[in-house]
């Protein structure tokens, strides 16, 4: 009995090891521009600034269609944002963001969409949640 409770153990640290979730991101390593493609013409453009700043635009097949600029912060591997002034779609503040690791690469996921992201990338090899560098 105290075998298999070791291996049960053992698998369940495994898999905690293997998410895909950093521990501990530095703001700088974060820091980047990063694109979302929502397969029906439309593009996020996301720029995340060293100094804490971000400026995000959506293009459709119009041209810029919206913006927003303000502050961004990392706090527990999650992005969250304070908008200054925005337009149009991004009136709304921007989501919150998880940064995650994908095939070596930094990736940011709308918090409330990880679960079916992950579904999406067991499922098919590609989600259209990924905010890629």
């Amino acid at each position: 009995m105290l075998k298999q409770l070791c291996v049960i153990m053992l698998l369940a640290l495994a898999g905690c090891s293997s998410n895909n979730h950093f521990s501990d991101i530095a703001t700088s390593n974060v820091a980047g521009q990063y694109f979302n493609d929502d397969g029906f013409g439309n593009q996020t453009n996301l720029i995340l600034h060293d100094n804490g700043r971000y400026e995000s635009t959506i293009e459709g097949v119009a041209g810029v269609t919206s913006y927003s600029q303000g502050t961004w912060s990392n706090i527990g591997n999650k992005i969250s944002f304070s908008p200054e002034s925005n337009s149009d779609k991004l009136k709304l503040s921007i989501q919150p963001m998880e940064v995650v690791e994908q095939n070596h690469e930094l990736l940011l996921v709308p918090v409330r969409k990880v679960n079916l992201h992950q579904q999406l990338m067991a499922n098919f090899g590609k989600s259209t949640y990924t905010y890629n560098r």
